[in-house]
């Protein structure tokens, strides 16, 4: 399938595992609800593609979670990243129980859950994308919850994740990927213009985190039969750290034209993919992210 322009894209953040079917709704879970959630009720509309975001982020709800989120793990059948179906318990929270158990029940029945997005959006006449988070801070929620402004602002937040270049295990009430745990040395780190939220976010200006993105959206583009990639720059924006985007701002226009060459291997058509629609929706076009540089259609 191939389309010139695309009237509505719709982006699903990967929440229809959950968010519809119990314990957050009266719905039990069952696949045909979840192709009916994710696809179906999309059927006869002016979307003409849908983009499904993977990864793990189990949003926080008091009554039965308990606090935390999780990030760069994964709920499809991947050999580069993090499966989260297959973490052991005991879990510190009962979402995250139900989560992996729903996934893997998935997956042993066959149903991988982007395989399945994909053959239904096709069987409805959409095109799909897989979606990847640039960066994704949720695991960096701190214990103290609810402080307003959390991006952007000097809003102290006491009981750090991540501080003085090492992990606060005491404040961890989420889930930390292997590779931030092994290499805190690819993260943004403490800066006195971050809040702390923002430590935990990975540093493009390392080659090893670069390429553990493209592995991961290689292996989906060898893996599904989807019609493009969503590369989300908004989720949260920040890549380097303070004072040398621009310096290394060719290191991503470097990155993004490798998901291009991706995408050209693995057969995709010619033209520019979506390369992120939230970015597109805040710039105005299919651009590169970076003041100054190239675009890449």
């Amino acid at each position: 399938m191939s389309r010139a322009h695309y009237r509505i894209i719709y982006n699903h953040d990967g929440g229809t595992l959950m968010r519809p079917f119990h314990p957050f709704t009266g719905v039990p879970f069952s696949i045909e609800g979840f192709v009916d959630k994710t696809i179906g009720f999309l059927a006869g509309t002016q979307v003409d593609a849908v983009t499904w975001t993977l990864g793990t982020d189990n949003g926080y709800v008091a009554a039965q979670q308990g606090p935390g989120r999780a990030a760069n793990l994964y709920c499809h059948k991947t050999d580069v990243g993090e499966r989260f179906y297959e973490l052991p318990p005991p879990f510190q929270s009962k979402i995250w129980h139900l989560h992996t158990h729903r996934v893997r029940a998935m997956i042993e029945q066959g149903c991988d859950p982007p395989e399945v997005v994909i053959e239904h959006g096709h069987r409805h006449g959409l095109e799909v994308f897989l979606g990847f988070r640039m960066n994704d801070l949720h695991d960096g929620r701190p214990v103290e919850r609810n402080t307003p402004g959390i991006m952007g602002t000097d809003v102290p937040m006491r009981f750090p994740v991540f501080e003085a270049g090492a992990f606060n295990e005491a404040n961890i009430r989420g889930y930390i990927c292997k590779l931030k745990r092994e290499h805190p040395e690819y993260l943004i780190g403490d800066h006195p213009e971050l809040t702390r939220l923002c430590h935990i976010g990975f540093d493009y200006a390392h080659p090893q985190v670069r390429d553990f993105r493209l592995a991961l959206i290689k292996e989906a583009c060898q893996n599904y039969d989807l019609d493009g990639v969503e590369l989300d720059f908004l989720r949260h924006p920040i890549y380097f750290k303070p004072g040398e985007a621009q310096r290394q701002a060719e290191l991503m226009t470097e990155l993004v034209g490798r998901v291009r060459a991706c995408l050209d291997e693995a057969g995709y058509r010619a033209r520019q993919t979506a390369q992120s629609q939230h970015q597109e929706s805040a710039l105005g076009g299919l651009r590169c992210p970076w003041p100054g540089h190239r675009n890449l259609a």
